[in-house]
This record gives C-alpha cells, sequence and structure tokens, in this order.
C-alpha cells in the first residue's frame, strides 16, 4: 500500500464521444481505485507482459490504449498522473449520495448491543465443539488466517457472480498477504480495501442493510474484520457527524424520524 505523504498514480480513459477525434476537446475519466491499481502494479513490474486484464478491457501498455474485450475495435486512449493526496479526494459522489430510492433504511436485525445478527449467524456456523462437560461447551476457534482465507474466497465468489472476476481477484490477494500477520494489520487492510471505490462497499452495504442471508457464508467473514476493526480497537473510536444525501419517499423519512436516538 502506498503511503498517503506521497504523490500517487492514477489511471485515467479518454471518454470523448469520439476519443480519436482532433476537434473535440479532451475529457478523461477515472479508473476505479481498484483498476488504476490492478493497472499499476503491472505498470511497475519489470517484466514483457505489456496487456493488462481488467474486466471488460484489455489494457495495451506499450501504446497507452484501453481494448474492448467483446469488440476489439472499441479502443481509447489512457494516460497516467502523479497526484497528490488532497487531489486523491476527489467526491465520490455515487459513495455518499444514493442516485435512486433506498428500498429500506437500516437494518433492524441487531444483536449485543449492536453486534450484527448477519455477522453472529456465521460465527455460530463456524463453532466447532470439541468437548461437552454438562452445561459447558469447549469451542474451537476458527484462526484470524482461516478467516481471512474465507473472506477472500467469497469475496471472489460474490464478484464472479457480478461480472468482476479481476477485481474480486485483485481484492482477494490483498488480503491474503496480511492473513499470518497479527490482527491489526488484517483491520488496516479490510477497512482500507472497504474503502476503495469498487464493487465492494456497494454489495457489503446492501447485505447488510438488505440482512441478505444468502451471504452469510461468503461476505459475513469480511464484514466481522470491518466490525472488528472499531469495536475493538478504541484508536478507531471516535464521535463525528456525518451527512449523506439520498432520494428518500414519505415512508423512508417516517422511518428515521421513529429511529431518531436509537441506535443502529
Amino acid at each position: 500500500m502506498q503511503g498517503t505523504d506521497h504523490p500517487q498514480a492514477q489511471w485515467y480513459w479518454k471518454s470523448n464521444s469520439d476519443p480519436w477525434s482532433v476537434n473535440e476537446k479532451e475529457e478523461w475519466s477515472r479508473y476505479s481505485d481498484i483498476q488504476s491499481d490492478i493497472i499499476e502494479e503491472a505498470f511497475n513490474q519489470k517484466t514483457n507482459k505489456h496487456l493488462v486484464e481488467l474486466d471488460n478491457y484489455w489494457i495495451d501498455l506499450n501504446g497507452s490504449i484501453q481494448i474492448g474485450k467483446h469488440d476489439r475495435n472499441k479502443r481509447r486512449q489512457i494516460k497516467r498522473m502523479l497526484i497528490n493526496r488532497n487531489e486523491s479526494q476527489s467526491l465520490r459522489e455515487e459513495r455518499f449520495f444514493f442516485p435512486e430510492p433506498l428500498k429500506k433504511p437500516f437494518n433492524e436485525d441487531r444483536l449485543d448491543g449492536g453486534y450484527h445478527g448477519f455477522i453472529k449467524e456465521w460465527e455460530e456456523k463456524n463453532k466447532t465443539v470439541l468437548k461437552k462437560f454438562f452445561w459447558k461447551k469447549i469451542i474451537k476457534e476458527v484462526s484470524n488466517s482461516d478467516k481471512v482465507e474465507q473472506a477472500a474466497n467469497g469475496i471472489i465468489f460474490e464478484g464472479n457472480r457480478l461480472g468482476e472476476k479481476c477485481e474480486s481477484e485483485w481484492i482477494a490477494k490483498q488480503l491474503r498477504t496480511v492473513k499470518n500477520q497479527d490482527i491489526e494489520e488484517i483491520r488496516k487492510r479490510c477497512i482500507n480495501l472497504y474503502s476503495k471505490e469498487c464493487f465492494l462497499y456497494k454489495l457489503v452495504n446492501k447485505t447488510l442493510r438488505e440482512n441478505d442471508a444468502t451471504k452469510v457464508d461468503t461476505l459475513a467473514p469480511f464484514c466481522y474484520f470491518l466490525f472488528d476493526s472499531w469495536s475493538n480497537n478504541s484508536k478507531n473510536q471516535y464521535k463525528m457527524e456525518v451527512y449523506r444525501g439520498a432520494n428518500l419517499d414519505p415512508e423512508m423519512i417516517a422511518c428515521y424520524k421513529k429511529a431518531t436516538g436509537t441506535y443502529k
């Protein structure tokens, strides 16, 4: 992971309606955080591999060209820019403002003073009872390394279902690099991956908000580390006001008003 005090590389693709026109004003769009990281990793590798695979495109680093996987005639220029930390903190409108109305404001299924029932269900399913002594059970704890591996495999599974094979495999690779490190490094990596602009945070948010039990086996391991990163680490706990935009209908507004002052 790159330090935040140094310029970071960001990759762009030319987004003009006609990217090869000499008469149009140039327009450039950012690749997602993970797409940019995938391209940058290949760019920095001193190998003969010049084609980089994304989910919908090939990136030709020699020619600085994006090539469509389904139509190789669809090509656009790409470019690499070094940006400082302030420039990289561009407003991510899609993340902080829902363009579509929410179907559900929050999940009511919370346990143990806020502990999410979604995660609790996964933990119960993964318990191995070694012995029973009358009223007492001896439980074999699942190692953090095994939990990270479950998280990585689950993200790959969900990513493949969404057509995000390359991004999900990159995320899993980043998780596996810390699987044998201490819990603090695992927490940091999960927070970092969740904060990246990609399919993962959208899927996690939707799953928890709708309490989608079909994703307990695949996403709960990753959610476990996210929850653990702030619930069991006082360094990550502080109070502040946050704001988020959303299109709400009267019923949703009533739900929020009713929940005022409660913990969700």
